[in-house]
């Protein structure tokens, strides 16, 4: 028995709107920002979870929209800093808000790794469910503001459920130079989260010895595979 991918949901912008995740509850959903709310979305979809499972959490940037807020606060001098709005921008705040509204009690654990950031996102969780038998993972990017002079991409959210599954054991290693990988589609190559579209798009499929490549832009490329 081994630990694959037994669910899995994604959403990014040019998806359109979605309804307002039941996951959370009405204070989190009234207080969520665009990227936790993006974050419950996918997580919602994968269905019921155990209390226990672990979650990991990854986004290069976070809300970056709040934290820009709360500096621009700080900068103008206007009044002190909203509790709310500095807890919305804790970097792991969209799944621990998930968390706080399912009574969730499993470890929470926060990745940032820019382009490596799927691959890294998945390791962990696979080292987690390796322990606990199951784990989440969930990534996130929104758009990022135009003061880091980078490419332009949509925002993204994705979520994944590591279990048992017979015949099949998810492997991730690394393999060699990178190349920017164009099977994404345009609004998303620039995404560091939507590197993990690959994996979602592969596993439903996947057989024995199967891989997908997950290529960042600089660094060696990062290789998924399906072992028996």
């Amino acid at each position: 028995m081994g630990i694959f991918v037994t669910k899995s949901a994604s959403w990014w912008a040019s998806h359109g709107p979605f309804e307002a995740p039941a996951i959370l509850d009405r204070s989190a959903a009234r207080r969520a920002s665009p990227i936790t709310r993006a974050c419950a979305h996918v997580i919602e979809r994968l269905g019921p979870f155990g209390r226990e499972t672990p979650i990991v959490f990854g986004s290069t940037a976070g809300d970056i929209d709040g934290l820009f807020a709360l500096l621009e606060q700080m900068h103008s001098e206007q009044g002190g800093l909203s509790p709310i709005g500095f807890s919305r921008s804790v970097h792991h705040a969209p799944a621990t808000t998930v968390g706080i509204s399912v009574g969730h009690l499993g470890p929470v654990v926060g990745v940032s790794a820019n382009e490596d950031l799927a691959a890294m996102a998945l390791l962990e969780a696979l080292s987690l469910a390796q322990v606990h038998g199951s784990a989440i993972v969930a990534v996130a990017e929104v758009e990022w503001p135009t003061a880091f002079d980078a490419d332009t991409f949509e925002a993204y959210a994705a979520a994944l459920l590591l279990g048992p599954v017979e015949g099949c054991s998810l492997n991730l290693e690394a393999s060699g130079a990178g190349h920017l990988d164009e099977a994404l589609e345009p609004g998303l190559r620039s995404n560091p989260a939507a590197r993990l579209e690959h994996v979602l798009r592969w596993a439903p499929a996947a057989q024995p010895g199967d891989s997908v490549s997950l290529s960042p832009r600089r660094s060696g490329s990062w290789r998924v595979t399906c072992l028996s």
